[in-house]
């Protein structure tokens, strides 16, 4: 009895919003619509003290905007509540259901992330210089010109597809053209041999710190 108790104090806890307790609500009503003969007065009893704590009013909480592409974070809601539920072992296992989902989700979601990744990475290792490069650089270049500019970012990549994970672009070492690879090489050999006899210099820095680590590389062309 103590552990059904428990189990029904803890329903408004897992219905914590007004829209959660009104579905609770609703399917208590539809439910003892259809077996309310066969209720017993214990059975009675325990549904009328699941209803009169979801009937008091759930406490306001602050609005706030999600995250864009992350789901709500709230903890699992039982919206399909029958009798047999109301014991402390089911609700427990209910919750231990969700979580162990939420967890795959999460888990699939990185591993997709993951693989999306290696494939951008060995995209960037074998990528060329396309022919007409040139022509689009000096195009990047004549609308900075336009905006008062004196430089324009020609390219960005993660920092980790280099060697030394983007280590010696920040801080700024002098040597960082030694530690390029892939497109990145292509690209600071292609500005050297095309861009700098015309006096273009090329620079590179880190344009960002996710979580205060190194991100993306930025290539910078000044003039």
């Amino acid at each position: 009895m103590m552990d059904e108790e428990r189990a029904i104090e803890a329903l408004p806890k897992l219905a914590a919003t007004g829209g959660d307790r009104r579905l609770v609500l609703e399917s208590l009503q539809r439910m003892r619509a259809i077996r309310q003969p066969k209720l017993t007065d214990e059975q009675q009893r325990r549904v009328a003290r699941v209803e009169a704590l979801l009937a008091v009013p759930a406490p306001r909480t602050p609005r706030t905007r999600p995250r864009r592409g992350t789901p709500s974070e709230r903890g699992p809601v039982m919206t399909d509540l029958n009798l047999d539920d109301l014991t402390a072992d089911k609700i427990h296992a209910y919750i231990k259901q969700e979580g162990e989902q939420k967890r795959a989700a999460e888990a699939a979601a990185q591993e997709h992330a993951r693989q999306e990744r290696e494939q951008l990475r060995k995209k960037f290792e074998a990528e060329e210089i396309p022919v007409d490069a040139l022509q689009h650089v000096f195009g990047m270049v004549r609308s900075a010109v336009e905006q008062g500019q004196k430089e324009v970012m020609v390219l960005h990549f993660p920092s980790d597809f280099l060697p030394d994970n983007g280590r010696r672009i920040s801080i700024g070492g002098e040597d960082w053209p030694e530690h390029l690879s892939g497109f990145a090489a292509l690209a600071y050999s292609f500005c050297e041999k095309e861009l700098r006899p015309r006096g273009f210099a090329l620079s590179a820095s880190i344009i960002d710190y996710p979580c205060g680590k190194p991100g993306d590389v930025g290539f910078f062309l000044r003039w």
